[in-house]
């Protein structure tokens, strides 16, 4: 993983670090490390995100991936009474 991330996106309750080879997704609440996805095989440019279909769009040189945030916020009311 490289030191910096190539582009970040935030959301209700995380930030979301793009690297050239794979993703990091941080809890705003916890402030931790939630999920590291690599992205084997892809080397990936940018992101976008939609916030009118809660949806991020990760370019890559093998083609688009669609993240689905939509029901990010199903579990954190637990992290919330913590």
């Amino acid at each position: 993983m490289q030191d910096h991330p190539l582009a970040v996106g935030l959301t209700d309750f995380h930030y979301y670090l793009l690297f050239q080879d794979g993703i990091s997704i941080l809890s705003t609440i916890t402030k931790k490390v939630v999920l590291y996805e690599e992205f084997k095989g892809s080397l990936v440019s940018d992101m976008a995100y939609d916030r009118a279909s809660s949806t991020f769009w990760i370019f890559s040189n093998k083609g688009v991936i669609k993240l689905d945030t939509s029901q990010e916020g199903t579990q954190a009311w637990k992290l919330l009474i913590e």
